[in-house]
């Protein structure tokens, strides 16, 4: 499939490889004790709609750094045949500061990675939080460097990265994002080395106590920053017939991200991310036994 939407039957088969996906994320995360939570659309889905958001095509989940690190080196013969670990640690050519897990034998191509030379599928996205320190000023200088470092990361190797904004804006953030590009390139800047920088200014905080933990490569700054309060001990929540792990107190996470989040957006305000190049390959029939969701399902 190429073009800039989903048709009904492309956006059902593709939701029911994700909720699979999912499913087995899971069972392989229960089997080697890593803890996880699922965030973004994915919780919103979860307490508004009982799964995934009838016109979402992607599922987020957050670790923080100890479990995401352990995560890192899971090796496990029963999911290696089916899924790859992509992020700039296990190929250099990887151009974004997270982890997707990969299934193997599809193709997920957006189009802002369309010069990328690497193999890119259908994936789960991992962010991972780490800690940020609890006086305002130390965590502003933490995360307006990790955000620069890991944007000047993205920018050597993606010559138009994607953009949350239109207009005139658009425009000329286009314009400057070709001009960086070309900056970078020219002066052979390694992105590794962009990377490294970005890694560490996260991590700087790593053996602080905090109240609070982030992903600090959003595309705007200070998106996700969370309370540890609201997100830990994780609990089970229901999600199309299956019980993943979210937030503890997944309404406050909600509230304090997305306001009233109860509230279905319409049709021009839904966020969707149609791949240039799409290819089921062997999973082309998962839509027609999709599990459907509950509507409407709140966590108590």
């Amino acid at each position: 499939m190429q073009g800039k939407g989903y048709d009904e039957r492309t956006l059902k088969t593709l939701q029911a490889i994700l909720l699979k996906m999912l499913e087995d994320f899971d069972a392989l995360c229960e089997r080697h004790g890593i803890d996880y939570f699922i965030v973004g659309g994915t919780a919103l889905g979860a307490v508004r709609h009982g799964g995934m958001i009838p016109w979402d095509d992607d599922i987020d989940v957050g670790m923080n750094r100890e479990a995401y690190d352990a995560f890192q080196r899971v090796r496990d013969p029963a999911f290696n045949d089916r899924y790859v670990l992509l992020n700039p640690e296990t190929d250099s050519r990887c151009p974004f500061p997270s982890t997707r897990w990969q299934l193997r034998g599809t193709v997920f191509r957006e189009t802002c990675y369309r010069d990328v030379p690497l193999p890119l599928g259908i994936f789960l996205d991992v962010y991972c939080f780490d800690r940020i320190p609890d006086d305002p000023a130390a965590m502003r200088r933490q995360a307006w460097t990790a955000w620069g470092w890991g944007k000047l990361f993205v920018l050597r190797q993606v010559k138009q990265p994607a953009l949350y904004f239109g207009g005139a804006r658009a425009a000329v953030a286009r314009l400057g994002c070709q001009l960086g590009h070309a900056v970078l390139a020219g002066l052979h800047v390694s992105p590794r080395a962009l990377y490294r920088q970005a890694s560490a200014a996260a991590r700087r905080h790593r053996a602080d106590a905090a109240g609070r933990i982030a992903f600090l490569f959003d595309p705007r700054p200070f998106t996700s920053m969370v309370r540890v309060e609201d997100i830990y001990p994780t609990r089970r929540i229901e999600f199309h017939g299956m019980r993943v792990k979210g937030p503890n107190r997944i309404e406050a996470y909600l509230s304090r991200r997305y306001g009233d989040y109860l509230r279905v957006p319409p049709v021009n305000q839904r966020h969707q991310h149609p791949p240039q190049e799409l290819d089921f390959g062997p999973y082309a029939a998962a839509g027609d036994n999709r599990p459907e969701a509950s509507p409407c399902v709140q966590q108590g």
